[in-house]
């Protein structure tokens, strides 16, 4: 505004101006209260007049407001720019006139039919907005006036025509009304066009004060940059060695090792302390004030000789320029004694006091922990020197520990070297590729162990090696923080002994069993051999029968070799042997079993069935011991069909299945029960009162021994069902 004035150069106008501009800015508020009490008004009145009315009369308002309004963004824009004082307020005065002529054309649009009770509420609500204009229209002279004498004289006549006293007096008290509101407002427009120009006269006298001001200092500006450009980094300054000596305050007391400072004096306790830290009072016990008080070396240690050499080390600490560590034990202020290491480091600069840092660092459940971690380890080193299993430790391929009862099995070269390819020496050739299978486990610790039996090769006398055998069992450790394995050693050579004689036991205890078999085996063709040899014996003289003689020697001798191939296949079932792995034929081995049983089963009233599956492949297979193992099934069901009075019978079967072949062998007897179905192959597990309980053992071990396994289930015959899988494929078996 004071560049304005400047630029026209008339203080009046520029007045007028500010004038125009503070009643215009109350123009939307004005527009606005009209427009909602109108809208209250012709709400209240919609009873007493007639809807046509208060259309008209509402039309009219809903005119003035809208012209008001585009009046005042008119002058919004125009005012930025610069505007004729005296046009404006002159257009704003022809503006709130038609606005109050509306106002007071109500009088006659709405109440034309004579008195109405809302008529006082009409004239009270035009009395406020005029009290209300006269405020917003102050700046402007008359302008308070010009809308509230329309608005209001109508009215006024209204009441004066009506010709009762009560009219008269209310049209007189309008017009006292507008001739109070006249005089108010010419006092307002005064004393606002007064602070306008007080206001112009302020801002020429703050701005020639301003260039003043400005044009005597420019040095003092220049300086005040200098002096707060200069303040500036001293605070940065400040606050950077703030912020560092704050960390370096956190650090050392929310350290975890103990850290102090000291420096020697004169006087007792000829130390004293400057800093202390929480790891500090944590540790012995003391606050800093108290151990100053008291001194380090006078409270930390009993005995005063401890305590003089305490305060000669610290001294020595000040007259060496190098870092000192000592591990002591010092009593805390609670009586318990610590183990703690310090660490002494002297600081000093010329011409100044020197200092010491120390760093004090509790060890004592380190301590025990590593004493209670050496008797343990001594323990457990103890027992398993003493313990009768071979323990062996191998880590990257050497072995890192054994102890004595391993070095016993394993033979002397491995106490010699200690890598693990000593061990494989002692051990049998056809064994050794085990060892690597032994050891091939990941290196997760928990995971299921590797188990096989190995031959360990001794040396017996003269150059003769006895063979033990010895089961061996490994597994994933963590030995001194890295991954190793773990191996039990067990020596089984006498269990494996005792196997081998219950082994031919239950052989000889089969060959009971078909010895009846066995005799009329071997009783048909003696018999034979007898009538042969009458036979020859008359036909002998006569040339005639020369031809018949030869056939009755040819039929003797065929009777002769069946007699001895019973007698080879019984000495060859019940001669312990070792597995002997060729090209067999199942079905084959399966006749060769039910021979030797075949006469026992006959009188013994039990039907034998054989599902023999057709072009089964040849396996590897020892054809004795899995003859053994048939005959053994066989028998067991044989026994327990006795006690069957119905039907008797044994079904034989075998097939191919997924890379094995089946053997089934099922029988129609009373079965076993589910929950002794492990138990029949436990040694000597048995529910017959004469048997030895090893047969099903043998049964098991042989179907191992090929690389097969045997399972039993409950049969569609009522009774038990064995069903072996062999391997058709030929494999190494660990034994």
């Amino acid at each position: 505004m004071h560049s304005e004035a400047k630029t026209s150069g008339e203080p009046v106008n520029c007045i007028l101006r500010e004038q125009v501009r503070l009643a215009f800015e109350q123009v939307p508020t004005m527009q606005a209260v009209s427009f909602i009490v109108s809208l209250v008004l012709c709400y209240a009145v919609r009873n007493q007049v007639s809807p046509r009315k208060l259309s008209v009369w509402g039309l009219l308002i809903l005119a003035a407001v809208t012209g008001g309004t585009i009046l005042y963004y008119r002058f919004d824009r125009v005012k930025k720019e610069g505007f004729n004082a005296g046009v404006w307020r002159n257009i704003y005065l022809a503006t709130i006139l038609v606005s109050g002529t509306i106002w007071g054309l109500s009088a006659f649009v709405l109440f034309s039919d004579g008195y109405s009770p809302f008529l006082s509420a009409f004239i009270f609500v035009l009395v406020s907005l005029s009290a209300g204009g006269a405020i917003s229209h102050a700046s402007i002279k008359f302008g308070s006036i010009a809308w509230a004498g329309p608005a209001l004289l109508p009215f006024a006549l209204l009441f004066f025509l009506q010709g009762t006293e009560p009219g008269v007096v209310t049209s007189f008290l309008i017009l006292l009304f507008l001739y109070g509101l006249y005089r108010i407002s010419l006092i307002h427009q005064h004393s606002i066009a007064s602070g306008i120009a007080l206001r112009f006269q302020n801002q020429e006298l703050v701005a020639e004060l301003e260039r003043r001001v400005e044009s005597r200092t420019g040095d003092l500006s220049i300086a005040k940059e200098q002096l707060e450009a200069e303040i500036c980094e001293r605070r940065r300054i400040e606050e950077k060695l703030r912020r560092e000596s704050a960390f370096r305050e956190a650090v050392i007391l929310n350290a975890k090792e103990g850290m102090s400072v000291w420096h020697p004096i004169e006087e007792y306790p000829y130390i004293r302390f400057t800093v202390w830290n929480r790891a500090m009072e944590k540790i012995t016990g003391y606050t800093m004030e108290t151990i100053n008080r008291l001194g380090w070396a006078q409270t930390m240690h009993d005995d005063p000789a401890m305590q003089a050499f305490a305060l000669e080390i610290m001294g020595e600490v000040l007259a060496k320029d190098e870092l000192s560590r000592l591990e002591r034990s010092i009593k805390r202020a609670d009586g318990q004694m610590r183990d703690v290491i310090i660490s002494l480091s002297p600081v000093r600069s010329p011409g100044e006091q020197a200092y010491v840092i120390a760093l004090l660092y509790d060890f004592t459940e380190l301590k025990r922990a590593e004493n209670g971690l050496r008797q343990s380890e001594a323990q457990i080193r103890g027992l398993m020197e003493n313990i009768g299993v071979g323990v062996l430790i191998v880590q990257d391929g050497c072995i890192v520990y054994r102890n004595a009862e391993q070095a016993n099995l394993s033979g002397s070269l491995i106490s010699e070297s200690e890598r693990l390819e000593d061990l494989a020496q002692n051990i049998h050739s056809d064994d050794r590729h085990l060892l690597k299978a032994l050891l091939a486990c990941s290196g997760a610790s928990g995971e299921a162990r590797t188990e096989v039996v190995l031959r360990f090769l001794s040396p017996g006398p003269g150059k003769s090696f006895a063979t033990r055998w010895v089961s061996c069992r490994c597994g994933a450790i963590e030995y001194q923080g890295r991954p190793a394995r773990l191996i039990h050693m067990i020596d089984i050579s006498e269990l494996k002994k005792l196997e081998r004689l219950m082994m031919l036991r239950e052989k000889m205890v089969s060959l009971g069993h078909v010895a009846a078999g066995i005799a009329h085996e071997i009783r048909n063709p003696l018999s034979g051999i007898n009538v042969y040899l009458d036979a020859i014996r008359e036909c002998y003289q006569d040339p005639e029968y020369s031809e018949d003689v030869l056939r009755l020697v040819e039929e003797a001798q065929g009777a002769s070799n069946r007699i001895e191939s019973v007698i080879k296949r019984v000495l060859d079932f019940s001669r312990p042997t070792e597995v002997n792995m060729r090209p067999t034929s199942i079905n084959e081995t399966i006749g060769d079993a039910l021979k030797l049983v075949s006469v026992t089963l006959r009188k013994a009233g039990i039907v034998l069935e054989l599902d023999l599956g057709a072009d089964l492949p040849q396996i590897f297979a020892d054809s004795q011991l899995l003859e053994q193992l048939v005959l053994n099934l066989v028998t067991n069901a044989a026994e327990v069909l006795k006690g069957v009075a119905d039907k008797r019978l044994i079904r034989i079967a075998t097939r191919m299945e997924n890379g094995y072949v089946s053997i089934r062998v099922e029988d129609s007897g009373p079965g076993i029960p589910e929950e002794m179905r492990e138990e029949v192959f436990e040694p000597f597990f048995t529910t017959r009162g004469q048997g030895m309980g090893i047969g099903l053992v043998i049964c098991k071990r042989i179907a191992a021994d090929h690389g097969g396994e045997i399972t039993l289930t409950t049969s569609a015959l009522g009774g038990a069902r064995f069903n072996i899988m062999i391997p058709v494929e030929k494999r190494k078996i660990p034994r």
